[in-house]
């Protein structure tokens, strides 16, 4: 599988299927956004994956986090360059709102 110049986000990312999807996109090139509940654990799998990855603490049952999340992919953070260019702003708006639609 290649992702080179790929830009990906992977909620759940700090540990278990989320964390080994994120590792498998990142050794394929991506960029990956990871996001998690748990601050702790998913600076660590960040760090773990290197430079392509950003991690960003949210509760995707918030509304306001996923806002906040993607506020941060759009724009940087992280010490990250920002991933605009690598997605639209149609296509976060788009998993930002599924996100949230798929926690009604």
């Amino acid at each position: 599988m290649t992702a080179a110049g790929q830009a990906a986000l992977v909620t759940g990312a700090a540990r278990g299927i989320g964390l080994a999807i994120a590792r498998r996109l990142a050794a394929a090139g991506a960029r990956v956004a990871l996001l998690d509940i748990d601050q702790a654990r998913v600076t660590a799998a960040a760090r773990e994956l290197g430079g392509t990855a950003m991690p960003i603490t949210a509760d995707v049952t918030r509304t306001v986090d996923v806002e906040a999340a993607v506020e941060q992919i759009t724009n940087g953070g992280g010490g990250m360059p920002a991933f605009e260019g690598q997605l639209s702003q149609q296509e976060i708006e788009d998993v930002a709102a599924y996100v949230v639609a798929s926690q009604g």
